[in-house]
Parts: structure tokens; sequence; C-alpha cells
């Protein structure tokens, strides 16, 4: 697929994913609306934020972190637009035929693209005759004047959101479009060459060889989410004992034109029927982490996946099925596990069931764009995103208790929220972005037990102390947490050692949502 990227027409992209009830379209005529500007994290440019960030967590970290937002420049160019187009697939039943011309909404996606894949809720009927499959786009990036309202809940819209696209909301902004099209002045337009059109591709690469195959470095293995995190993190960690054999990301543009050594790219959301590997990585979006958990587990894979491991209630119900009734192993990627610092503060702390930690904290997320998909109804609650962490961390050190009660306050700035555990322990978290963002996340924790005091700052600056006397102070590499955790799992699903229980997903998982139960509506979470 072609695309229009820093202004240049380039050829080799992936097709984006076509679902059963979406329609793929050949672009003949492209409006754009108005640029997106805040959808992502788009870091300035600056000496002091390099050196902010070298100072917290090295070179080597800071120049991977460099070179991943540098390749994310063609992703970051997204706008809103209108057009018109060329059926080339259908779904079953669709009320548009193959070969029609309609009137569509792209709601965020490139500057300009050969080819969309669209739900019918964006697309309408075209007045005019009949378009032939076309030889170019003609693509018009001037004035179209100020939009009216009826573009608001389409601006940014995603499939993966979680919110459906009603109606109402549509059939004005459907009107609009193709009035625009029809007005638009064409001779101001640049032309852009189709001819050969590409073919529909959604992968590219080798299939993947069989499973378990001989003379192979390590277990074979698939990632979901080629965002910046994979990128700068999961990967260079990961490739050092697992065999990488293909990567899923839905976003065109995310994959690199110039491939990594030829590894197999596919825009699938989900893994493929004829797929088998040994280990999957899940870092997509949040709301597909359990469900690609799911898929694994079944096929008595390893599933590594990110946070948070669920956002519904029946998303845990369904993984801790999958857990119980399969051979496969869970790995979930709470990093702060893994930390030096935690190690030594079982130590310092003499952690046990018998003795509980209580566990106190503040944490200054990053504002988000407004536009950014931490925000998708899919995507749950900032408790659920973010919260997960330190929820886990206290369930971690704790060993994983159930709960006796909860509460949890939202204001305009933040929340605040506290957790009593059946062992004794309290767990207090305030989350807000009303902090310093000079080096991204910060977070201050207090842990307390047996009259020892411990006190982590930004995960790297640990302090105990008894009644007497300070006893410890250590600093680490705040990254040092996410390469201990990557080499653990590794060894230990080379060495078929197990991941974590059933007990220990449902009690973070249930914690997590009754928390996000209460800020939903403020009533019990019992029935969770």
């Amino acid at each position: 697929m072609r695309a229009l990227v820093g202004g240049r027409w380039r050829a080799g992209f992936l097709d984006y994913h076509r679902q059963a009830d979406e329609y793929r379209l050949s672009v003949r005529v492209w409006v754009t609306l108005e640029k997106l500007s805040d959808l992502y994290f788009i870091r300035r440019r600056s000496a002091s934020v390099v050196v902010n960030y070298v100072s917290e967590v090295g070179v080597r970290e800071t120049g991977r972190k460099i070179r991943s937002r540098a390749t994310e420049r063609a992703r970051n160019e997204k706008v809103l637009a209108c057009g018109l187009a060329v059926i080339i697939e259908k779904p079953r039943g669709g009320d548009y035929a193959v070969g029609k011309t309609v009137v569509f909404i792209a709601p965020s996606h490139p500057a300009c693209v050969e080819r969309l894949v669209l739900p019918a809720d964006l697309l309408d009927r075209w007045a005019g005759v009949d378009l032939l499959m076309p030889r170019e786009v003609k693509c018009y990036t001037g004035d179209v004047g100020s939009l009216s309202p009826a573009w608001g809940p389409i601006r940014g819209w995603s499939k993966y959101a979680g919110r459906p696209l009603l109606a109402a909301e549509t059939s004005l902004a459907r009107l609009e479009a193709a009035k625009l099209v029809s007005d638009v002045d064409w001779g101001e337009a640049r032309t852009l060459s189709t001819d050969p059109p590409e073919p529909v591709a959604e992968r590219k690469g080798q299939a993947p060889a069989p499973k378990g195959r001989k003379g192979r470095a390590g277990p074979t293995a698939a990632l979901f989410g080629y965002g910046n995190y994979a990128k700068t993190t999961l990967l260079p960690a990961m490739r050092r004992g697992l065999e990488i054999e293909r990567v899923h990301e839905i976003d065109p543009l995310q994959s690199p034109l110039r491939r990594d050594r030829n590894l197999p790219w596919d825009t699938s959301p989900e893994i493929r029927a004829e797929e088998r590997y040994d280990v999957y990585l899940i870092a997509g979006y949040h709301s597909s982490h359990a469900g690609l958990a799911v898929q694994a587990l079944e096929q008595d894979a390893a599933a590594v996946v990110e946070k948070p491991l669920v956002v519904t209630s029946a998303q845990r119900s369904a993984l801790l099925r999958a857990m119980e009734r399969t051979s496969g192993a869970l790995y979930p990627c709470f990093q702060r596990r893994y930390s030096p610092l935690t190690t030594l503060a079982a130590r310092d702390l003499g952690s046990s069931l018998s003795n509980p930690v209580s566990y106190h904290c503040i944490v200054y997320e990053v504002p988000l764009p407004r536009l950014h998909w931490y925000d998708w109804v899919s995507a749950g609650s900032r408790l659920i995103s973010n919260g997960c962490h330190w929820i886990d961390h206290c369930l971690y050190l704790n060993g994983f208790p159930s709960l006796t009660s909860c509460d949890v306050f939202a204001g305009g700035k933040g929340l605040n929220c506290s957790l009593e555990l059946s062992n004794g322990a309290l767990f207090t978290m305030v989350l807000t972005d009303q902090g310093s963002p000079r080096v991204g996340m910060q977070n201050y924790v207090e842990l307390a037990s047996s009259g020892v005091t411990v006190r982590i700052v930004n995960d790297s600056h640990y302090t105990a102390e008894d009644e007497r006397r300070v006893f410890r102070r250590a600093t680490v590499n705040k990254t040092a947490s996410y390469r201990r955790m990557y080499r653990e799992i590794v060894r230990r699903i080379v060495a078929g050692e197990a991941g974590d229980t059933p007990a220990m997903v449902e009690a973070s998982t249930t914690a997590m949502l009754v928390l996000d139960h209460h800020l939903a509506d403020r009533s019990t979470g019992s029935a969770l």
C-alpha cells in the first residue's frame, strides 16, 4: 500500500487489517479536513530533556528512546479526512457492492493512503456516477473552512476505542463530506499515482516455521504491538533468549519499510488460525491483552503480558478459566516485582504472610494528549491503565492476600484510593498528573512493617530505617527492573517453569477491578 509520509508518496506499507464486518476501499479522492496533533506523545527536541533522561536511565536507554521516537514520525502524521473511494472488498450481506463508489470519512489516518478499511457507519452513497478503478489519487490539502460540531465525535475515533459511532453522530458529517468533495477546487489538488496498484497485503515476510524445530537459539515468539515500549524495552531484552518470528502491528505506518532482518509483519490484531509459537509477547492496546493471552494459553503456549492483564470482569473470568484448563503459562510484566529495590525491601522489612507490609504511594503521571488512546473507553480508567502497577506491587509484597475493604475518591486533579488486605496490610495511593514532567512519570513509595520504614523514590533511590537509624541506602538505574524481569521470564520459559498462578492473577486483577468499580459508581465491589 502507498501512503503520503513527510510529503512523499511512498510504497511498501502493509494494508490495514479488514475484519469480517468492514469494507476495503481503493481511494480515488482525498480531502484533508484537519491535522490531528493531539493523538500521541510527541516530545519536543531539547538538549535539556536528553540530559535529564541520561541522568535518570543512562546513555544507552536514552539513545533507544531517541531512535524509537524518530521512527514514529510517520505514525504521528494523522489527519481527519473525507473523500471518494471504490469498494474492493465487502462484508457478507453488506449494503455497498464491490465496484460501487462511496463517500468515506477517515477519522484518524495518514496524510493520504492508497487504500482504507472502514465500517459502514463511515460510508455513504455517492449521488454521482460510479468512478472507475483509480490509477491515481487526487489529494486536496488546502483550506476547507471551519468544520461544524458534527465532526467532534468522529475526530480521532478508532474502532478499538470501545465507543461505537451512533448514526445520529455520523449522519450530518456524511452529508457534509459529500458536499466538501463536490465543492473543492480540484485544480489545486495533488495527483498521486497508483499505477500500477500495490497488491493488497496484510502480511509480509516468510511464513512461520513449524513450532519446536531443531537448531534454534531459543523458543519461537510473536510480538503483538510495535509501540515505543516494545522498541525500546521489550524487544532488546527478549531477543537475547527468544527467536522473534513475527510482529503484529495494526498501524501500517508503525512497521518500518526497511524491515528488520526480513522479520515478517502482520496488521492483524489477533493470532491467525495457522500461527503457532512457543511464546506470545502481548504489548498492544489494553483491551487486547486478555483476549490474546487466552488465545496463547489455549495453544498451551507462554503468554508474556504487559499491564494491565484485564480491563473488565468478563476478561478476568475468561483469563482465569483459560489458566485453569490449559497447560500454558502466564507471565505478567509488572516490573516492580523484579526490581533490585524490591529484593532489598523484602529483606529489610522481613515481609511474609504473617508480617504484613503497608504500602503508601504518590504517583505523578504525565498528562495525556487530548485524544490519546489511554482515554478510550476500552482502555479502562487511570486506575486500570496506570494504577495497576502499584496495586500489584503491594499485593506481591504481601503474598497476594484477599481484600477486606476498599474506597476511592476522585477529584479534578486526580484520585485517592485505599485497600485493606486480609493480612492487615493497608494500601493507599494518590494518582495524579499534576506533577513535574521533567523525566516522565515520577513516584514516591513508602513501605512499613515491624518498625521498619522503606522509601523508594522514582524506582531508583532507596532508604531503609528503623527507630534508631537509617541502616541502608541504595541507588539503581530505574530501568534495571525491566532487564531483570525479561531475563527471568525467558529463563523460566526455557526451563519450563510455571508463571503466575490463578490465585495470584485473581488477587491482582480483582483488587484493581474492585477499585475501578467504586470509581465508576461508588457502590460496593463485593459482586466482583
